[in-house]
């Protein structure tokens, strides 16, 4: 399940994969099986999806990252050649669409999935493009393979299928793949209290208050949870990019943006910067409420503040498996 934290305010200057042939020019570099390092296939075995039935349609109810970074593909020639992503046989059908692109049926009743792309991650499956010359002759990913799970409906009957999630091929050639097998689904024991999307105003500042940071203001997020042991693993993730530990950056497309500035996310009582695509373990003693305290600022990253709208935007998804 995925939570979306919104962070308005104002800066204000007035106040402040198995073939492996040459014959298309091309072979892949990864080799093997598993969930983790330079794999040909990345199989996810038996992955446990923990969903709230509860949240609204188009909330991604569970995701995944995988490390999908290293060397894939080398090729004889320089040249331009074409580079295609495409979702497995059992995934193919379209039942949905957002802003990222189409969702794709999952076998269950209600629920959609979405995967990034390998050569361009921040876009989704399927995905066409010619890689540049030096970008053709040996390329590497240094980045994370991301699957979604999104509610597109009333979760109702239906089975995972096993086999491909997605497909990458470069000149004809599987350079990666990834699969799911045995896949259960079940209803989290941990889910987030009150409304999915949350605003945390910091005000109209001077310049002179962002020195280096700006006041804190103080949040917190509720778990409520079944009195079981079943961990909840918490993820946060930025929502238009982040250059740091704990840091938002501003959203660019709005009109007249703030620069030289970032929103910082924090602990309330450490002031330890918050980790973004990282999950943290909670729910390990049955409890039935957990709290989870921050807070929020703005931070300096530039000698240069310019005056405008600075909004920020993070999201909060709770795993189980």
């Amino acid at each position: 399940m995925k939570r979306y934290i919104f962070i308005t305010s104002v800066v204000m200057l007035s106040l402040f994969h198995s073939a492996s042939s040459w014959a298309v020019g091309c072979r892949a570099i990864a080799s093997g099986m598993g969930v983790e390092g330079n794999k040909l296939e990345y199989r996810l075995n038996s992955p446990l999806i923990a969903i709230d039935p509860n949240a609204p349609i188009g909330e991604i109810l569970w995701t995944r990252n995988i490390d999908t970074s290293g060397r894939k593909w080398s090729c004889n020639s320089t040249a331009q050649r074409p580079y295609i992503s495409s979702m497995g046989p059992a995934y193919s059908t379209i039942i949905g669409s957002n802003t990222r692109g189409n969702i794709y049926s999952t076998g269950v009743e209600g629920l959609g999935i979405q995967i990034s792309d390998l050569y361009q991650p921040n876009r989704v499956v399927p995905n066409k493009a010619w890689p540049t010359a030096p970008q053709t002759s040996d390329w590497t990913s240094n980045s994370y393979t991301r699957i979604d799970f999104i509610k597109v409906g009333k979760i109702g009957s239906g089975s995972m299928p096993n086999g491909p999630v997605a497909t990458y091929s470069m000149d004809g050639v599987t350079v990666m793949t990834v699969s799911a097998y045995s896949s259960t689904l079940k209803f989290k024991s941990c889910t987030i209290d009150g409304s999915y999307n949350r605003t945390i105003n910091l005000g109209k500042l001077n310049l002179r208050d962002i020195n280096p940071t700006s006041k804190d203001v103080p949040f917190t997020l509720t778990l409520t949870c079944q009195a079981d042991s079943v961990p909840a693993y918490v993820q946060f993730d930025a929502l238009h990019g982040s250059s740091g530990d704990g840091l938002l950056n501003i959203d660019s497309n709005v009109a007249n943006p703030a620069t030289g500035v970032a929103v910082e996310i924090v602990d309330a009582y450490s002031h330890v910067p918050l980790k973004f695509a990282k999950e943290t373990k909670y729910h390990l003693n049955n409890e039935t409420e957990i709290y989870i305290s921050l807070a929020a600022r703005y931070k300096k990253i530039s000698s240069m503040i310019t005056p405008g709208q600075a909004n920020a935007g993070m999201t909060i998804t709770i795993n189980e498996r």
